[in-house]
């Protein structure tokens, strides 16, 4: 399965892989869960029935549902045709190839009815728990894959399913204390920030439930998926701040009504491009414009000490390593041009060398000052690109042609992008 590089598989849609928990006596087990090239790898099912199944497999790098059978591109997926599981099933040995992209990777199994589509709930054997997962980390620092004693896998794998206990909603990142469900990675690696909301319900169909979460991760990619529950089967508008974004679709599944839709910066196969910026927006699943379900996507926020003009700046909902190498979080969106988005990084590169940017897209061409712990520490002229407009402003230290003397700390300050009138339009409390 490695032979084809990790590539990602389409999503399938109406499907969270997240609720997908495998029950006892659907395990997958292997040797190792935290592995280099070269390492071998032989991955075992020892679930038990008495009757007659086939067994298909997946494997993808990151989280998300897999297409089984055949990957993105085209090429046929191992499957085992009319087996008994009455005695464990060795479904792959291999060793770990030379150049394989270091991160989480996650080896699936379904079992479905003989000839049946693993693609397809009703053909799935056993409902929900025909699926089994096994969570593969592969090149990564001991700080993300937990194994600290070098056993091969996590020391916080009490289930042996190759997730770490302190990732409850298996996305290969740790959970941070905080409420919001922000996460972090510690140490020297970056971190990636996000925060989730639940809908208030108008009270149409009592049972519904809806959550949205926003993900911006280390390296640079953005994500914002809208999920639905116990709504009636059929098509609904996703709106934000009332212009309709996207159709959700309701589907039955072997555990009620579900659907979900995803958007992604940058886009990727099975998901929406995420052109608009949903952060600080009013969220609604609704039906000819008529909410459902609502919600003000907002994230956790306080006073920014050393801001001007008493203004409040969100916080950022996590913890970061004094000692991180490199931190970046995304701007969260005032309102006023609701379009916009942006980010802020702090890196220690060694040697002594520090380097701080601040970027922003889709606002409107012009000049913003960019504030600092209150001070206004340069412009960001934005100016038009092939597919909207962009800016952003550099500091470094030792300065070097092209950017700005890093002469401040930006670590635990507010950050604040402003307009020629002194609106804020973006900000963030900078980790400290």
């Amino acid at each position: 399965m490695l032979g084809v590089n990790g590539t990602r598989f389409l999503a399938v849609a109406g499907l969270c892989l997240a609720a997908l928990t495998p029950p006892a006596g659907a395990a997958l087990v292997a040797d190792r869960t935290v592995l280099k090239s070269g390492d071998p790898l032989r991955v075992v099912s020892t679930r038990s029935v008495d009757r007659t199944v086939d067994v298909h497999i997946g494997f993808m790098k990151g989280q998300g549902t897999p297409l089984f059978d055949r990957n993105s591109a085209g090429v046929p997926l191992p499957s085992f045709a009319n087996v008994s599981l009455s005695n464990p099933l060795v479904l792959t040995s291999f060793s770990i190839p030379a150049g394989l992209e270091p991160g989480l990777y996650v080896f699936y199994e379904v079992v479905t009815t003989p000839g049946g589509d693993p693609n397809d709930l009703q053909d799935w054997a056993f409902g929900l728990s025909s699926l089994s997962q096994l969570a593969l980390y592969v090149n990564v620092s001991s700080d993300l894959s937990g194994d600290r004693n070098g056993d091969g896998r996590p020391d916080d794998d009490s289930n042996r399913d190759g997730f770490r206990d302190s990732d409850s909603d298996l996305d290969g990142l740790t959970d941070s204390p905080d409420a919001s469900g922000a996460t972090s990675a510690a140490g020297g690696s970056p971190i990636s920030v996000s925060w989730e909301t639940t809908f208030r319900n108008a009270g149409v169909f009592p049972a519904a439930s809806a959550k949205a979460r926003y993900r911006a991760r280390a390296d640079g990619v953005v994500d914002f998926k809208v999920e639905a529950e116990d709504l009636p089967l059929g098509s609904y508008q996703v709106l934000v701040n009332g212009s309709a974004v996207a159709t959700l679709r309701v589907v039955r599944t072997a555990t009620g009504n579900q659907g979900e839709v995803e958007f992604r910066n940058p886009v990727e196969p099975g998901k929406l491009p995420l052109n608009f910026s949903p952060v600080g927006a009013t969220l609604a699943i609704a039906v000819n414009f008529d909410p459902l379900l609502s919600t003000d996507f907002l994230v956790p926020s306080g006073s920014a000490g050393g801001s001007t003009g008493g203004s409040s700046v969100p916080s950022t909902p996590i913890q970061v390593s004094p000692d991180a190498a490199e931190v970046e979080v995304p701007l969260v969106n005032s309102g006023s041009q609701p379009q916009a988005s942006g980010k802020a990084r702090y890196r220690s590169k060694g040697g002594g060398v520090v380097d701080f940017r601040v970027e922003v897209e889709d606002l409107s061409v012009g000049a913003y000052s960019l504030w600092v712990g209150g001070v206004n520490r340069g412009t960001i002229q934005v100016t038009s690109v092939p597919g909207g407009t962009e800016g952003e402003l550099e500091f470094r230290n030792p300065v070097e042609p092209g950017k700005v003397l890093l002469n401040f700390s930006p670590r635990g300050e507010p950050i604040e992008v402003k307009n020629a009138s002194g609106v804020t339009m973006l900000s963030i409390q900078f980790p400290d």
